[in-house]
């Protein structure tokens, strides 16, 4: 039987899926303020998104809520799920994705196989579900 081909989401599609994340973990902030914990999440914000994501990357088919919402999924470049290794190597290469003015974001836009930076030093690539 022959593998199901990948297909490759588009920068946009997940740019939206960032900005969904982004304002989840904003409220989880507002949250924090409202019940006194404000200051110590400052502290840690870093380390709850990170927690987050690679959590949901690993635990729930490689999608985080915003992911979900957009249809698609950070899988290995063979189509399989993500260990914890790959999740949060693909998490710190973040950082070498957005060091040179958010270039290795940007990256998605042109290459074939709409890597960034990120996915390409985990082996990565996020793909649309069906679902």
């Amino acid at each position: 039987m022959p593998s199901k081909q990948l297909v490759y989401a588009d920068f946009g599609t997940r740019l939206v899926a960032t900005v969904i994340d982004g304002l989840i973990l904003i409220a989880v902030g507002v949250v924090a303020r409202q019940i006194g914990v404000g200051v110590l999440y400052r502290r840690m914000d870093w380390l709850v998104a990170a927690a987050y994501t690679v959590y949901f990357w690993v635990n729930r088919d490689g999608a985080t809520l915003g992911k979900q919402v957009m249809k698609i999924k950070v899988v290995g470049e063979n189509g399989k799920a993500l260990d914890y290794k790959q999740a949060v190597l693909r998490y710190f290469g973040y950082i070498v994705s957005a060091i040179p003015l958010g270039l290795g974001f940007l990256w998605v836009i042109w290459d074939e196989k709409k890597q960034g930076w990120h996915d390409k030093i985990a082996k990565t690539v996020v793909v649309r579900t069906e679902k």
